[in-house]
Formats: C-alpha cells, structure tokens, sequence
C-alpha cells in the first residue's frame, strides 16, 4: 500500500448533505480523488464538526484504472483554508487503509 493521498488531488464533493441538531453539525457526502495519471477512487464520507474542523470517516467505493475495485475505510480531519476561484478550499489528514484486487 502506498500512501495514496499524498499525491492524489480531491475535487470538491459531487453531493453533500448537512444537518444541525442541538448545536451539532454533521456533513456527507461523495468526493472524487484523482491521481498524476487521471485514475480516479471514488469515496462517500461522512463527519461531525469539532471545532473548526470536520472529524469523521470514508468508505473507498469504487474507482477507474489502478483503483477500480477499491475498497478501505478512512478517519480523516479536514477544515475550511478560505475560497479559491473555483469555490471554497481546505485540507484533510487521512489515516487508514484499503485494499485492490
């Protein structure tokens, strides 16, 4: 296994759903990672505000070239850095595992 985010690019989320109860905040969604060759790892994440960071998990659920047929589960923290040109940006720290066929 090699350390797949430190040299994937993530698009914003295709879909992302959000829900406030009692002060609380949660978010998911769908996001596509793609890679220096263009293949892409397909992940739907789910996480609960902590602070001004997003706490949560991913499922790998699927993908295009070396990743089709991926499957893992991550924790991740990720936080908003401000608004690009394209929309708002930030940064997440991954840790966790997956596997290919």
């Amino acid at each position: 296994m090699s350390a797949i985010g430190a040299t994937m690019r993530s698009n914003a989320p295709t879909s992302a759903h959000s829900g406030l109860q009692k002060d609380h905040f949660s978010f998911s969604g769908y996001c596509t990672a793609t890679d220096k060759d263009s293949d892409k790892a397909l992940l739907k994440w789910t996480c609960s505000r902590d602070g001004d960071r997003c706490v949560g998990t991913f499922d790998w659920i699927g993908g295009t070239g070396k990743y089709a047929g991926i499957r893992g589960r991550s924790r991740f923290d990720g936080g908003a850095l401000g608004q690009g040109p394209l929309g708002p940006i930030g940064d997440a720290n991954w840790n966790g595992e997956w596997e290919l066929p």
